[in-house]
């Protein structure tokens, strides 16, 4: 691909999807550098019906690149706990009224979050769909959950700010 294409790779895929009307069932990760190897043979091992990856050249393909997580200082976006971790990007979506299948690619999901973080890993809340209270919770730990539910009671008591999100539900 020329270096503009692969530029401009997610626009183009981000195309494809909406004429497709395919529905999404995707989420992005940060996993610990020294979790990786073991984690992506948790991705690798998923059938190609449950992995839904996009496909390029009969290959599956999905984004993974390493990040230096000490660039990261905002108190509110989780990383691992390590200097080094690896961006993973599963953008997957089910075929068009398949429900079965979309059921599918979400258990999948779940399970794969759940290892996740087992290993240390965060999710990117955006592109890694619903999560619970308890869920919450365990991704900021205790004490800053509790000081961002109070201060979300405090400047937010009609619920105005991402109430779409749930995540104060």
């Amino acid at each position: 691909m020329t270096y503009r294409d692969w530029l401009f790779r997610f626009e183009a895929q981000n195309a494809a999807y909406a004429s497709s009307r395919a529905p999404r069932v995707s989420i992005t990760m940060w996993i610990p550098a020294s979790a990786t190897k073991q984690y992506l043979s948790n991705i690798l091992a998923l059938p190609p019906d449950v992995a839904g990856f996009p496909r390029v050249s009969e290959s599956e393909r999905f984004p993974c690149y390493p990040l230096n997580t000490r660039r990261f200082t905002r108190p509110l976006f989780k990383v691992p706990d390590e200097d080094q971790a690896f961006a993973v990007w599963l953008l997957t979506s089910a075929p068009v009224g398949d429900p079965a299948a979309l059921s599918a690619m979400m258990a999948s999901n779940r399970e794969l979050l759940a290892k996740m973080t087992a290993v240390g890993g965060k999710r990117y809340s955006p592109y890694s769909g619903v999560m619970s209270s308890e869920e919450w919770t365990a991704h900021f730990g205790p004490e800053l959950w509790r000081r961002l539910s109070e201060a979300k009671k405090k400047f937010d008591p009609n619920n105005v700010l991402t109430p779409g999100a749930g995540i104060f539900a």
